[in-house]
């Protein structure tokens, strides 16, 4: 008796992996992470006053890729779920203006100098990419349409 726990366990595990992976679904992982990796990149080269520029770009790119993400997961979802959605993106936005103000208050001029926007910035990047993969992730463990 004790074997069966364990093979349906086994089972379920290999029938979780079957609805996760499917090798004909698009990497929308990957292709969001690819093209991020060109505004990082700006961003790691950037000196000075650029930093600045190049953080305002990216910021722009992740808040498209963030609206993109959420409007293609509506679209997919059923009604309940979209609204369960609605709601978690609106509890998620004021978490990311909460960590906004946290930064601000944390990275000021007077403590860290002209790094203090660059810190803030990244720490709000990090933020709306790790919202964009996860949408992207539940949106990729959905059956093709």
């Amino acid at each position: 008796m004790r074997v069966l726990p364990w093979a349906f366990a086994l089972l379920l595990q290999a029938c979780a992996v079957q609805a996760i992976d499917n090798p004909d679904a698009a990497d929308l992982l990957g292709d969001f992470r690819s093209r991020g990796t060109v505004y990082e990149q700006r961003v790691s080269d950037a000196a000075g006053g650029t930093a600045s520029v190049e953080l305002g770009a990216q910021a722009e790119f992740l808040d498209a890729e963030l609206n993109r993400a959420y409007s293609e997961l509506m679209t997919r979802l059923p009604e309940s779920a979209r609204q369960a959605l609605r709601s978690s993106q609106r509890a998620w936005l004021k978490h990311r203006d909460a960590e906004a103000a946290f930064a601000a208050a944390l990275w000021t001029r007077e403590a860290f100098g002209s790094s203090a926007p660059l810190s803030q910035g990244l720490h709000q990047a990090q933020l709306e990419r790790d919202r964009i993969e996860q949408l992207l992730g539940t949106l990729q463990t959905l059956p093709p349409e």
